[in-house]
């Protein structure tokens, strides 16, 4: 079962864990909430901004001869 932590609003002290099971949230609540529940080092993370997506990119056409 997957389930992630994160912090919608970077500027709220609010995070959101969230069940691909489910696909819902599945608890929410403060920093100092979620700290009783996860370890730090997950809060912490939450906090961070997500890395860049991916940006496709195409190959284009095989040249033919």
């Amino acid at each position: 079962m997957r389930k992630y932590l994160l912090k919608p609003d970077r500027s709220e002290d609010y995070y959101v864990e969230w069940s691909t099971i489910v696909d819902a949230s599945i608890w929410h609540g403060p920093r100092a909430e979620a700290l009783k529940r996860y370890p730090p080092e997950l809060v912490t993370r939450a906090d961070k901004p997500a890395p860049p997506t991916p940006t496709r990119v195409s190959m284009g056409t095989t040249p033919t001869a």
